[in-house]
């Protein structure tokens, strides 16, 4: 008997890479990464598979409810569950030949609902599910120990989520079908925080870091580094008005009324004695730390 199968391969949802962005001007040490991935559509492969199956019919059951049925693939797959009209109908349990297992609900053959994907690398997904993708809220957990809390659409992360380090850093953000957030708020796990725009993984745009300290630096980053026109406040209360440069500051001017031109995001300033840092990666003659 044949019958089509959407074999699901091994790099489905494929791992994020943690990627390392140097952005510490002047000296400083790097501080802070931003995870890389890919959340796209599964890499399904249609195939023509010959299967065996061996019907558990439901003692007492109508014509039209769901039969039991286990399902062995010449390709390896095997499927163990509900059944209707020949398709995965209601839960059951897929095994595929990778070394990955689905178990869950299916709605007519595809993943719907609430469901668990372990991969055979022991990363693992929970959460919900629509047409074999991941659509809903979702929890994806890393081997690693890294967390992505968030919600999905179509396979991808789309609207807000939270990504959890190791080593209690947070990356509180806004996704919008892509691998990193558009705006998100990062912590670090000394208590900095920076808020504000993001690109491909790096500080781009308008946007704010606190110092623990009670310092703060307001304004530009293109690349991951401070660059263009900004404001750096420090604890006592003292403002600069500032020029930067690929990460290096150009100008510095003593003010006594701040007249910061653009905007940047709100957030609550940290409360503490301040000392004089870079806003992209560490104690210098600037503001802060560096890039997720």
């Amino acid at each position: 008997m044949s019958g089509k199968e959407k074999r699901r391969s091994s790099s489905v949802f494929s791992m994020f890479k943690r990627k390392s962005v140097s952005d510490a001007p002047e000296g400083a040490s790097r501080m802070g990464n931003i995870d890389k991935g890919f959340f796209g559509e599964d890499e399904d492969e249609e195939e023509e598979n010959l299967m065996i199956t061996r019907r558990k019919e439901g003692v007492g059951l109508l014509d039209e409810d769901p039969d039991r049925a286990e399902t062995d693939f010449f390709n390896g797959d095997k499927y163990v569950g509900d059944v209707t009209n020949g398709k995965r109908h209601g839960h059951g349990v897929y095994y595929y030949d990778s070394g990955d297992k689905y178990t869950g609900n299916w709605n007519m053959g595809k993943q719907e609902g609430h469901g668990v994907y372990v991969y055979a690398n022991g990363d693992r997904y929970v959460g919900e599910w629509a047409g074999g993708k991941h659509n809903g809220s979702g929890t994806y957990y890393f081997k690693s120990g890294k967390i992505f809390q968030g919600t999905y659409k179509n396979g991808s992360p789309s609207g807000h989520g939270v990504f959890l380090y190791t080593n209690n850093e947070k990356l509180d953000g806004e996704w919008n079908g892509s691998a990193y957030p558009d705006y998100g708020i990062y912590t670090y796990a000394n208590g900095d925080r920076y808020g504000g725009s993001w690109k491909q993984g790096k500080k781009h745009g308008i946007g704010t870091y606190y110092f623990v300290s009670g310092a703060k630096y307001q304004g530009e980053y293109r690349d991951g580094e401070p660059h263009g026109n900004a404001v750096f406040i420090e604890a006592n209360g003292k403002a600069y008005e500032e020029t930067w440069q690929s990460g290096k500051r150009k100008k510095r001017t003593l003010v006594t009324t701040v007249t910061y031109t653009g905007s940047a995001p709100a957030a609550e300033d940290a409360a503490g004695e301040g000392r004089d840092r870079t806003p992209s990666g560490g104690a210098g003659a600037g503001a802060g730390r560096g890039d997720a």
